[in-house]
Parts: C-alpha cells; sequence; structure tokens
C-alpha cells in the first residue's frame, strides 16, 4: 500500500502549528511537525492578514524541512466567537410506503430536510454531524441503509460560522489548497477522547491563548459544541498589569505559580525581578475562578446540564498551571476530571478520520 499524506494546520492565537503525517499498512505516523509564533491573529480569528499569512507559510515550511515533503493541501482548524453550533431534527418519509429498502438518496434527503432552515447571508455551515437516525419511531438506528420502514428522521449536530472570518483564513493560507475545515473542538476531541468516554458522556475544554472551546459527546457523537471568550493569554496579562512588569516576564512567571495557593516566599524570574508567591498566586487563581464559572455555567445548560458521566478532559496551555485540576474538581464538583496532552499523532488523526 502506498503511504498517503495528510497535513493539519492549526491556526491558534499563540502559535501556528503544521503537521505532516502518512499512513499505510504499518499505520499511521507523524513525519513532520512545524511551530511558529502568531502574528496577527487575536481571539482565533486573523485581524492583519500579512503578518498571519507570513506565520502560517513559516510554520508550514518548517514542517516541510523536517519531513522533507511539500503541503500541497491541507486540512485547517477553525474557532472563534463566530462559531454558532445547535442541534436540528430532520423527518422524511419513505416511498412506496415502506416497500422499497432506504438508499443514499434517502438519506441525503432526511440529512437536508435537518438541514433546511433560514441562515443569514453572512454565515455558513461548516459541519452537519449526524447524531442518530430513527426508523418508524425506533431509536438507536446507526445505518440506515437498505433497511425498511415508513418514517426516518435524523438528529444532527450543526456548526455554523461567520463568512468573513473564514474567508480571511482562507486568504492567509494562500498556496495550500485547504482539503477541508475542522473546529477546533472536535478536532482536540479526537486527539484526546476514547471511544468509552464518546460513548458515555463526556466534555472537552480546551483552553486556549485566545479562546475556550468546549465540544460534549454522548452516545457516541457530538452532543453540544462551543467557545467562549476566555483567553489563557489574560492569566499573563493580569500579572504583567498587576506586577508591573512585562508581558514576557510576566509570562514566565505564571509558570511558576500555582492557583491553589498557600505558599510563602518569593518568585524571581530574572536578577531583580521578584514578586511574593501568594500575591503571584492569588492573581491566578481569581482568573483561573472566573474560567471556570463560565466553564461551569456552560456545561449546565441544555442539552448538557453536566450529566457527564465520564467528567471532562481539560487541554490547552492554561489547565497545566500548578492546582488547576484540582480548583475545577472543587468547583465543578466532579471527581472526572483530567488533563490531557493531545499528541501529534492524534492531532493528524482529525485530518483522517474526521
Amino acid at each position: 500500500m502506498r503511504m498517503k499524506i495528510y497535513c493539519g494546520i492549526d491556526v491558534g492565537t499563540s502559535k501556528v502549528l503544521t503537521i505532516i503525517g502518512g499512513m499505510d499498512d504499518g499505520g499511521l505516523r507523524v513525519l513532520g511537525v512545524g511551530v511558529y509564533p502568531s502574528f496577527g491573529i487575536k481571539k482565533g480569528v486573523i485581524v492583519d492578514i500579512e503578518r498571519a499569512r507570513e506565520s502560517i507559510r513559516e510554520s508550514v515550511k518548517r514542517a516541510e524541512r523536517t519531513s522533507g515533503l511539500r503541503v500541497g493541501k491541507a486540512f485547517v482548524s477553525v474557532s472563534g466567537r463566530h462559531v454558532y453550533s445547535f442541534n436540528s431534527k430532520g423527518l422524511i418519509t419513505i416511498p412506496e410506503d415502506g416497500k422499497k429498502p432506504i438508499g443514499k438518496s434517502d438519506i441525503k434527503r432526511v440529512l437536508d430536510s435537518a438541514r433546511d432552515f433560514p441562515l443569514p447571508p453572512d454565515r455558513e455551515v461548516l459541519h452537519t454531524i449526524t447524531r442518530k437516525y430513527i426508523l418508524d419511531g425506533q431509536s438507536g438506528v446507526d445505518a440506515p441503509l437498505g433497511l425498511h420502514g415508513f418514517k426516518l428522521e435524523a438528529e444532527t449536530h450543526i456548526v455554523t460560522v461567520s463568512s468573513s472570518p473564514l474567508h480571511n483564513l482562507r486568504k492567509g493560507l494562500k498556496g495550500v489548497e485547504i482539503e477541508g475545515f475542522i473546529l477546533s473542538s472536535i478536532a482536540a476531541s479526537e486527539a484526546v477522547l476514547k471511544e468509552e468516554e464518546k460513548e458515555g458522556g463526556v466534555a472537552v475544554v480546551d483552553i486556549g491563548a485566545g479562546v475556550c472551546d468546549i465540544a460534549v459527546y454522548r452516545d457516541g457523537s457530538v452532543l453540544h459544541t462551543s467557545v467562549l471568550p476566555l483567553r489563557g493569554e489574560n492569566l499573563t496579562k493580569d500579572l504583567s498589569t498587576e506586577l508591573g512588569i512585562s508581558f514576557e516576564l510576566a509570562e514566565d512567571m505564571k509558570k511558576m505559580g500555582n492557583v491553589l495557593g498557600g505558599r510563602e516566599g518569593e518568585i524571581e524570574v530574572r536578577e531583580g525581578v521578584k514578586a511574593p508567591r501568594e500575591e503571584v498566586d492569588s492573581i491566578l487563581r481569581a482568573r483561573a475562578e472566573e474560567f471556570l464559572r463560565f466553564i461551569y455555567a456552560e456545561l449546565s445548560k441544555p442539552p448538557v446540564c453536566m450529566d457527564l458521566p465520564h467528567g471532562i478532559v481539560f487541554t490547552g496551555g492554561s489547565s497545566k498551571l500548578p492546582g488547576f485540576l484540582k480548583l475545577a474538581e472543587d468547583m465543578l464538583s466532579l471527581s472526572l476530571i483530567h488533563i490531557s496532552e493531545p499528541t501529534r499523532l492524534g492531532m493528524i488523526s482529525y485530518a483522517v478520520f474526521c
């Protein structure tokens, strides 16, 4: 079997990550990785085309250098506050009173029915994810093709985005053919979740530098997705403002903090640049608590209602803050909480399997 090459590009607020992978009889493996700081990108969207394009170009070049391959086309992640998702149902009747088996055209019709809703001219559908089919009132039908019935329903999860940010992202990726866009939270889920977690009910919360992406799975498929205005870089900005130090030094100090507090002494990030541990921890805790209150409120709303038997999987840089896991367990009243780092292989897998 000839190796099939895949590429995924994650255009984030703090960095652009390009990963090249190959799949053959031996499975899937990473061939090249390119990471470059993001410029011209804020809160998950491009605000300066030329600077963003340069960041993407450099990230792609680094991946090409390490792999020895050229990136011709890629799957690209999408995030930002312009993302809006909801669940929708479709319903059709089967011709000939159910005597004829359900065909591909019937499945297309029921999915088209689920997508039959008014959409503002400045928005477009990014994903139509089939959650489950219902045949003649019988739920739990995974593959209706070839079955007989009178009435076919489809429950779907629809992800829509604003057209302008997507158009700007396309322009920023000049020179790379876009094989497909993928919502960031779904990409993260493919990288960190197990199938049994998706089946039983679990949330992925990815706290990035510019936004917080959430995806909730139940019965093996996506139940809910959202993007919250929680910015990991605000932790650094808080320290920079409160302590009167540069953003770069505040970033170093953040990594030495602990949101649980209760520590004595000082943190020194450079000669003459130091602060009491108690003060640093207090600043970080205040912002971390705000994050967790937002997350709790989002997961408490329908259709999730905090029904998460497999708990929450946190990912993203801010979730790695010392003490964050324990604070999340206390504030969210859940014991099944853990932090997972998306593997590079997992990041490629979303391009292959989504």
